[in-house]
Parts: structure tokens; C-alpha cells; sequence
């Protein structure tokens, strides 16, 4: 144990524990060998039973030990129902009903006992789990007894959660029910995250199982409320515990019109841009999704195959970015949503509403409830300016609320959280503050009064300018990947290229960004001019690959590089065509 000093052995002592290790051992060796020759001889009998259970009770953890088991009880189980399509076998059944009955109830108390042994032991869970389901009539409010035990143990045990959700399942529990345990051991310990977690996943359903199943739910007002006021006292008790921050976290996105940005949404995948290029169809969807999705929104007149781009993969099987290779505009075909058929003939498809949205211009959560909860998250601040979570929750939720009037607040928060309060999450908060320089570069106006997002929907400008934006990513700028023609992004603190997921690109200058290498640049292969000037290329080597890959290539620019040597461009120009200009020097 901890804290407690080690009294040393004496060999006469050590030996003795050896020689009884070796004893048991011996003992194990022999039974399991036993199991083995059973197991080889298909004898799954009650002999199979005792001696298997013997070593579980020792170490639950061996996976295969529990399916010999359950092999025997299939076997009983088999016997008895084919008793049942028998004539004139009534006592056999009832003697056969009776040891189903014995050997299911000794499983039970099996599993107990290794229960006891490790409590988070998967296999036998899982077993129990089971059991339950073949029993005629299981004690479900014994079952959920246990459960509540074994979570007063470990409130965080998940095996014990998985097996409740079985439970219950198996025993028709009202959800509401569980909502309310959830509300008994959150009051008896505020810092339980599985039950806030749990939380999540019944809330949802009791209020509109199918719209939770179509994707389609947003949390009402009122619940809204309701929960707020009931983690607002768990940060008051214990501001510096992540547990009900995290689920407030929660509350914010499913309230939102913007759940379909939580990676784990259930939102259906839709498209949001359809632009047509000459010779080809760019279709942007809303989230990740596979081909068939995306071929039941689409008909055209001209055969064509759809092509998929994504930054984490050459060769992705779902992504956000398609294109269409027909030679004719195609027609959408909306399946039911909330908006008309539309012959992209008549021009672009764009869901407008969707880039206001993902882009943070309108509209923006207003909810009473949530305007509180920034109250409530600067009033900690004041309490305690050096709680991470205050300060995180108090800049999601002007990210919610209010994005272009506290810009610069969100920023300067996100900043200090980075560099001084939560550095271990530096980098989550340098991409959230990159993705709000974005939306802001994207919401400004010119001496037009034009939005920068409208001019570059409507077709009015297809280049888009970011240097010097002190970005670290780009998440997001995918999106308009059926608009963007040229993307200056000099200038900033890029590490990679995964972001910029953009077909369509000809001009890109990637010039004074920290990128070593390229990778994934399936997206990119249609570039006519490439700078990576002034980057820390490490050699030809981390760039050959993709280069050799962009065949229409016709300027590249790489001064201040480590390509500049002789080895490294003779690299450079072996991998790219002749009519490539290459330009190692600043003109």
C-alpha cells in the first residue's frame, strides 16, 4: 500500500512463497489442461462447469474459459428446447426446464464471485449480461441493486454502466426512471461524470425519441433551463471539477442549430454547395459521408463517377468534399428536406442559411438560459480568475451568443488560456482561435458593403487572401471548396496542409508557414502554381511525392528552402514536368 514502509523478507519466507507459487501453478496447469482435453472432446458438461469455474473464480479475466461455459449452457439450453417439439415429454422437459433454471442461477452467482475478484473485469460482464437475457424471468430490481452497489465502489466504472443499460433493456425501465437515478447520484456527488454522461444519452430520448433517431433533435427551451440550473450549482460547489463543465459543453451544441458540427452528431449528412466547373460537379456536404449518400441527392443526364477528397486520406471511403464527374450540370434531389428540388442548369445550389451558420454570422443563440449562463461564467471569473473552466465555458458561450461583437475578447481568452491557465490544451485553443480568424476574415466587408462569404458564394471573387491571419489551421475553409480558385495563406503558422480540402484550387501560396513536408495532397493535384517559399522544407524527399502527383503544375516556387541545394532540385526537377517552371530565387 502506499505510505506504508516495505519490511523486507528473509530467504526462509521468500522460499516459502515460492514453493506455494509453484504449488499453484502446478494446480492451474493441471486443471486448465483438463479444460483443454474437454474442449477437444466436445464435452461441455457440468465437469466442464466445475473446472472452469474453479480458475475464473481465481482470474475472471480469461476470455476463452467464459465461452467454453457458455458452450455448455447452449448445449442445455438446445437440449431443452428440443424437448418443447416433442410429444409425450413432459417430465423430461420439466427436469430439463430445472436444470436450465439451476445452471443459469449458479452463473449468476459465479460472475458474483468474480465480481469480487476484479470488479472491471470486461469478459465477465459481458457474461453476465448474457445470462440475464436467457433467463425466463430475471430479478431485474436485484440486478439493478447490484449495479447501484458495484457504482458506489467506482462511480466511474463503465463495465457497470454498459451492464445497466442491459438491464434495463431486458427489464423495460421507463427511461424517465433512469433520468431520475442519474439525478440521485449527481446530488450525492456533483463530480460523478458517468452519470452526467448518462444523462446525455437518455435526455434526448425521453424528450423526442424519433427525432433522436432521424438526427433531428434540439434540446427546447425549457429543458434548456432546466439543466442549466442544475450544473450552475455544481459549479458553485466545485468549480474547479470538469465534470458538469463538460456537460454544460454538451448543452450548449444540442441546443444549437449547429449540432451537426459535434463529431459524434446524429444529424443526417446534406449537401450545402453544388456548383458546376465546365467539366465537372463539386458537391459539398455537410458532414463526412459515404458515396451512396451522396449519390441518392444527385441525378444527371451524363454518366459519371463521384470522386472523394479529405485531408486525412488519398483514398477516403467517407468525405465532406466530392466531385461528380459528369459533363453536365446535375439536379438535386432533396429526399424529403425542407427545401426544393433544384437543376443546377438555373446556377449554383448553395444552402446560404448553412455557411451564415458554420461561419458564425447568423443567427446566433439568444436563449435566456444561456445568456445566464454567461452571467453565471463571469461572475467565477471575478471569483476566480484562474479556473480554467469559467473562463473556457465564458468564451463558448460568447462564441454562441455573440461571436463578431466579443471577437476580441474571445480571442484575448483563448490566448490566455493557451499561454498561461490550460497550456496542456495549448493546441485545441490555438485551432478554435484559428477557425474564429477565419469566420471573421470571412464575415468582413468591402468598400461595397459586400460580406466577404457573399462575395465568394455569388461567384463575384474566386481568390481568397488570408496572410499574416495568425492561423494554425484552416478547419473549416472546406466548405467552400466549390468556390475557391486561389488561396493565399502566406504568412502564417501552418504546419501541414490537411485543412485546405479545396479541388477546385489553381494558385495556392503556402509561402512563411512552418510545413516540413506534404502529405494528402490528393486535393491539391489540379494546382498550377505552388509557393512554399521561406517554409522549413526538410529535404526533396518530403515533397517529391505529392509534386510528382500534380501534373498540371506550371510554376513552383520554393526560394529560401532547403531544395535549393544541388542535390535537393535536381530531386525537385526530376519528379515534375518539363514545362513546370521552377523558381528557387525571389525574382
Amino acid at each position: 500500500m502506499h505510505f506504508v514502509k516495505k519490511v523486507p523478507t528473509t530467504e526462509e519466507e521468500e522460499a516459502v512463497r515460492r514453493k506455494e507459487k509453484a504449488i499453484k501453478q502446478k494446480l492451474f496447469c493441471t486443471i486448465r489442461d483438463k479444460i483443454f482435453e474437454k474442449a477437444e472432446k466436445n464435452e461441455f458438461d457440468d465437469g466442464m462447469l466445475d473446472l472452469t469455474q474453479k480458475l475464473l473464480e481465481k482470474n475472471p479475466d480469461i476470455h476463452t474459459l467464459w465461452i467454453y461455459r457458455r458452450n455448455t449452457i447452449e448445449s442445455y439450453l438446445n437440449s431443452r428446447d428440443a424437448l418443447r417439439n416433442k410429444e409425450d415429454s413432459a417430465d423430461s422437459l420439466e427436469l430439463a426446464e430445472q436444470k436450465v433454471e439451476n445452471v443459469l442461477n449458479n452463473e449468476l452467482h459465479v460472475t458474483q464471485n468474480c465480481f469480487e475478484v476484479n470488479p472491471k473485469s470486461y469478459t465477465t460482464w459481458c457474461h453476465r449480461g448474457w445470462v440475464l437475457k436467457q433467463l425466463a424471468n430475471p430479478n431485474i430490481k436485484k440486478e439493478l441493486g447490484l449495479c447501484e452497489k458495484a457504482l458506489k465502489m467506482d462511480c466511474r466504472n463503465f463495465h457497470v454502466w454498459d451492464h445497466r443499460r442491459v438491464v434495463t433493456k431486458i427489464g423495460n425501465i421507463p427511461k424517465e426512471e433512469e433520468i431520475d437515478f442519474s439525478n440521485k447520484l449527481i446530488g450525492d456527488n456533483f463530480s460523478n461524470y458517468s452519470a452526467w454522461h448518462y444523462r446525455v444519452t437518455l435526455l434526448p430520448r425521453v424528450k423526442d425519441e424519433e427525432a433522436f433517431f432521424n438526427g433531428s433533435y434540439r434540446m427546447d427551451d425549457k429543458t434548456l433551463e432546466e439543466e442549466l440550473k442544475k450544473v450552475t450549482s455544481a459549479f458553485y460547489t466545485d468549480p474547479d471539477d470538469q465534470s458538469a463543465w463538460v456537460y454544460t459543453r454538451w448543452l450548449l451544441d444540442i441546443s444549437s442549430d449547429k449540432e451537426w458540427m459535434i463529431l459524434d452528431s446524429r444529424s443526417p449528412s446534406v449537401p450545402v454547395s453544388i456548383t458546376f466547373n465546365g467539366d465537372r460537379t463539386t458537391i459539398v456536404m455537410s458532414k463526412a459521408t459515404n458515396e451512396d449518400v451522396v449519390q441518392s441527392f444527385l441525378k444527371s443526364e451524363t454518366e459519371g463517377e463521384l470522386i472523394a477528397y479529405s485531408g486525412l486520406s488519398n483514398s477516403p471511403k467517407t468525405a465532406k468534399i466530392w466531385h461528380f464527374t459528369g459533363t453536365t450540370p446535375v439536379k438535386l434531389v432533396t429526399n424529403g428536406l425542407d427545401v426544393p428540388n433544384y437543376d443546377c442548369k438555373d446556377g449554383n445550389y448553395i444552402n446560404k442559411k448553412f455557411f451564415y451558420l458554420a461561419f458564425g454570422i447568423e443567427p446566433h443563440n439568444t436563449n435566456s438560459a444561456v445568456l445566464k449562463l454567461t452571467e453565471n461564467c463571469k461572475e467565477l471569473i471575478d471569483l476566480e480568475p484562474q479556473n480554467v473552466w469559467a473562463l473556457a465555458m465564458y468564451t463558448y458561450c460568447l462564441i454562441a451568443t455573440s461571436p463578431k461583437k466579443e471577437h476580441s475578447r474571445i480571442l484575448s481568452n483563448l490566448k490566455k488560456l493557451s499561454e498561461e491557465l490550460d497550456v496542456k490544451r495549448k493546441e485545441m485553443y490555438m485551432a478554435l482561435a484559428s477557425r474564429e480568424l477565419l469566420n471573421e476574415r470571412l464575415r468582413s466587408v468591402d468598400g461595397n458593403g459586400k460580406m466577404a462569404i457573399d462575395n465568394i458564394l455569388n461567384d463575384v471573387n474566386s481568390n481568397f487572401s488570408f496572410r499574416n491571419g495568425q492561423v494554425t489551421s484552416l478547419n473549416g475553409i472546406e466548405y467552400l471548396a466549390g468556390f475557391i480558385k486561389e488561396l493565399d495563406i502566406s504568412g502564417n503558422s501552418l504546419r501541414d496542409v490537411l485543412d485546405i480540402v479545396l479541388p477546385n484550387l489553381t494558385s495556392l501560396d503556402l509561402g512563411s508557414n512552418k510545413i516540413e513536408k506534404l502529405e494528402n495532397c490528393e486535393a491539391l493535384h489540379g494546382l498550377k502554381f505552388l509557393s512554399l517559399a521561406a517554409c522549413p522544407i526538410v529535404n526533396a524527399q518530403s515533397v517529391t511525392d505529392e509534386l510528382r502527383k500534380m501534373s498540371s503544375l506550371e510554376r513552383f516556387l520554393f526560394a529560401e528552402t532547403n531544395l535549393n541545394g544541388k542535390d535537393q532540385m535536381s530531386q525537385v526537377v526530376a519528379c515534375l514536368s518539363t514545362e513546370c517552371r521552377l523558381i528557387p530565387h525571389w525574382m
